[in-house]
């Protein structure tokens, strides 16, 4: 497995392992579940980062994407059992579910990039020579 995939994986993993403390902690201490929104933004742009560092920023985005990808899918699945992730008040359609994934992978791209430019500038600028 490349280090990319590597870096993927563990951010998989790791946001799905966010949003379940996340849903716990928003259900028995009542924070408002939206909070964990930060958490997860933090999570795609250290993956992001990470790729960056090792390789061009469009791995950076897919990774990210593919990380905010796994959190809009099994992450809210997750939550949706554990009962913050599930709206009290309204009826999902399978259209408004679509649109929040891609919405959620656009979002994880883009901080992504952002973080894999960072990270891409950060490699050259520490292996510049005086």
């Amino acid at each position: 497995m490349s280090r990319v995939a590597q870096i993927t994986a563990i951010g998989a993993a790791g946001i799905i392992g966010f949003d379940v403390l996340a849903s716990f902690t928003s259900r028995n201490l009542g924070i408002p579940y939206s909070y964990g929104v930060l958490g997860s933004w933090l999570i795609y742009a250290m993956v992001g980062f990470s790729i960056g560092r090792i390789a061009p920023v469009a791995y950076a985005t897919a990774g990210a994407a593919n990380v905010a990808l796994a959190e809009a899918t099994i992450g809210w699945w997750l939550s949706w059992i554990i009962g913050p992730g599930r709206p009290k008040s309204v009826t999902l359609t399978p259209t408004q579910i679509a649109v929040t994934v891609v919405t959620a992978v656009a979002v994880g791209g883009i901080i992504g990039a952002i973080a894999g430019a960072i990270g891409r500038w950060r490699a050259k600028a520490a292996t510049r020579v005086p």
